[in-house]
């Protein structure tokens, strides 16, 4: 008796994808992706967000620390992207 199964099983489509990323990360391989503290300056208790790669800071936030965000905007999380400016 022979069984016959069509497609793929969720285990080698997940295979596939692994071998996938592990393929198509070069672009980013070696590259840096920060994590930055926004404050609000001369709030008398600071809160404190955190904001990752080249995405602007909330409100009246502003930066503490550096960028050193070097992966191209286009391979970044969508949250971690830089903001589009409207043309």
């Amino acid at each position: 008796m022979t069984i016959r199964r069509d497609g793929f099983t969720m285990m080698e489509m997940m295979a596939v994808i692994a071998v996938i990323a592990v393929v198509a990360n070069a672009l980013i391989r070696a590259k840096s992706l920060s994590m930055r503290p926004a404050v609000v300056d001369d709030a008398p208790i600071v809160p404190v967000t955190w904001v990752c790669g080249n995405a602007a800071a909330p409100g009246q936030m502003t930066f503490k620390g550096e960028n050193k965000t070097d992966i191209p905007n286009g391979y970044l999380p969508f949250n971690c992207r830089a903001p589009v400016l409207p043309q």
